[in-house]
């Protein structure tokens, strides 16, 4: 990896590398395009946040916690911009779900197979509980349909060969959805307060679960000071994605939050780091 051009956004061009490569049709390449978006909006003053850095120096729990867990303390703080920053732009510029063609050969093979009634695969003989077809439907042009048993169950099976031999970063997991809609407006979508905190929070979570350096020296007589997820509560209070201060007290709202969105993926696009 090439040396970072500013030392100071070390972790955020280390987060960039580790959750958002570049994907091709041959594989993976790394680029660091949304790094040099958020400093570029960090230099040109389009970062919000509810907290000066002088502030947040002078939040001597905070520190201490974050001394504890080994984290450079300027590193962190542009971290923490960067995170808000992209939360907050998923929030408001979300680009709706769509599903990838992983997800749409998956599906298919599941109807398929969900049919079968009986199947002799030594010889290759399959029946299904009802008749069913798949449709190639060219507009302006023939249909093309596929109705024989044997075949659909081939097709099954080459597309969940395909889908249990494919790579985290294969260009089939990503969906595909056009970024503005007919008339040139932006297609993108709100979404809730608690979905925000919940986005936040799994892109802090990602962060201390791809980088076990991070697992600190406990001190004495800091009881409950390395616990990463209350580390994440609070920094939901300090950055006043919530004015609850049940954040900053306990993990366990935080807790809630995560398990109503446990399928939320930090991997959903948004319009404006895209």
């Amino acid at each position: 990896m090439e040396p970072y051009e500013f030392d100071e956004f070390e972790y955020v061009y280390d987060y960039a590398y580790d959750n958002f490569p570049s994907v091709d049709y041959d594989g993976m390449y790394i680029d660091f395009s949304k790094a040099f978006i958020f400093i570029n909006r960090y230099n040109n003053n389009q970062i919000q946040i509810g907290i000066k850095y002088e502030d947040y120096l002078k939040d001597e729990e905070l520190q201490e916690t974050i001394d504890a867990f080994g984290l450079d303390k300027e590193k962190f703080w542009y971290l923490i911009l960067f995170i808000l920053d992209y939360s907050t732009c998923f929030s408001y510029n979300k680009v709706p779900d769509v599903l990838s063609p992983k997800n749409q050969l998956e599906k298919l093979s599941n109807e398929i197979d969900n049919n079968i009634d009986s199947l002799n695969e030594t010889h290759l003989k399959v029946t299904f509980d009802k008749p069913i077809k798949l449709v190639l439907d060219i507009k302006g042009k023939r249909k093309f349909v596929i109705d024989d048993p044997t075949t659909l169950y081939v097709i099954s099976k080459l597309c969940m060969n395909l889908v249990n031999n494919t790579s985290e970063n294969s260009f089939l997991n990503l969906g595909t959805i056009p970024i503005f809609n007919e008339d040139g407006t932006p297609n993108i979508e709100t979404v809730s307060n608690s979905v925000h905190i919940a986005y936040f929070a799994k892109m802090f979570i990602t962060f201390f679960d791809k980088n076990p350096q991070f697992k600190g020296i406990k001190k004495k007589g800091k009881n409950g000071l390395l616990n990463k997820q209350l580390l994440i509560s609070k920094l939901v209070y300090i950055t006043k994605l919530s004015r609850s201060k049940s954040f900053l007290i306990s993990d366990e709202t935080l807790k809630g939050f995560l398990k109503q969105y446990k399928d939320l993926k930090i991997s959903n696009p948004n319009m404006i780091y895209c």
